[in-house]
């Protein structure tokens, strides 16, 4: 799995594939294509491979499944990444308002300074 390609497009490809063994070989289990799928995807994901791994029966999990768990972990880290984003942009632009109070108020205090000087 190329490492900016989202889930549906590398499962796109991966059917592609199972359908041409499947097409020239007698027999392929889905099991196998499922282990195969799961040891090849992207850093992102091993968490989600491995509790795939330590809850299910690997026996009895379909592609189409995978497929279903796989996008579901895929849109939480983007919620997750989107969430972070917007929290780093409100930070930055309450950053940026107080420094200008600041300066705001530092000017007053030295025009009061001057004032007071000047009497």
């Amino acid at each position: 799995m190329l490492e900016s390609e989202i889930i549906s497009y590398y499962f796109a490809r991966v059917f592609v594939i199972y359908n041409q063994i499947k097409r020239y070989m007698e027999k392929m289990e889905e099991t196998c294509v499922v282990e195969k799928i799961l040891c090849s995807l992207q850093k992102k994901f091993h968490y989600a491979v491995v509790v795939i791994k330590e809850s299910h029966n690997m026996d009895f999990i379909t592609i189409q499944g995978l497929i279903t768990k796989l996008q579901a972990h895929e849109e939480r880290v983007n919620h997750i990444q989107v969430d972070l984003r917007a929290q780093v942009f409100f930070f930055q632009n309450t950053i940026q308002k107080r420094s200008k109070m600041v300066l705001d108020i530092s000017k007053k205090v030295e025009d009061v300074d001057k004032a007071e000087e000047e009497e």
